[in-house]
């Protein structure tokens, strides 16, 4: 449901990322030889059927940033994807710690021990926004103002998503 959502009103990308992460962190608090690696397909799936703007959109946000070490291990399209804003020069992998204290990031403790434990003794992963990144959000989220009254379903047509998908 979360996938078809975020595909269908992409404005609700971040909420459903997070939510994705949410469920992986309470298996890995649970089930540590999981992994929480059952997420894995539906966050590929999003990183494949969001529009590319909103995707950009979230990874280019602080609260996007400080998740990229997360999606970036759970999730082999999200990797992709990071690579590709890397090579275009709107994100640059860090090693500054600090940078990636955000409360989205906090709030996943169980998956960011299983990060840090993956890499053993590595320096953990984290991203940084350039200044061409930040450039290109603000002109993101100044389309996205621009036309939100067209692209947001409505609250009834959002409910009709979710009840169709889940029968």
């Amino acid at each position: 449901v979360l996938v078809v959502l975020a595909e269908v009103a992409p404005l609700y990308v971040k909420e459903c990322v997070l939510k994705l992460l949410s469920a992986a962190n309470i298996s890995a608090v649970n089930d540590p030889l999981n992994e929480a690696k059952f997420i894995s397909p539906h966050l590929d799936e999003v990183a494949i059927k969001v529009p590319r703007n909103a995707l950009i959109r979230l990874v280019l946000s602080p609260a996007g940033i400080a998740l990229l070490p997360l999606l970036v291990f759970l999730s082999a399209k999200w990797q992709q994807l990071v690579q590709e804003m890397v090579q275009s020069g709107f994100v640059v992998e860090s090693t500054d710690i600090i940078g990636n204290s955000s409360q989205e990031a906090t709030e996943f403790a169980s998956l960011d021990r299983m990060v840090r434990s993956s890499r053993r003794g590595a320096t953990p992963r984290s991203f940084q926004c350039t200044a061409q990144g930040r450039d290109t959000l603000a002109q993101l989220l100044g389309a996205e103002y621009a036309d939100t009254a067209q692209t947001v379903p409505s609250r009834n047509q959002v409910r009709f998503l979710m009840i169709l998908t889940s029968s």
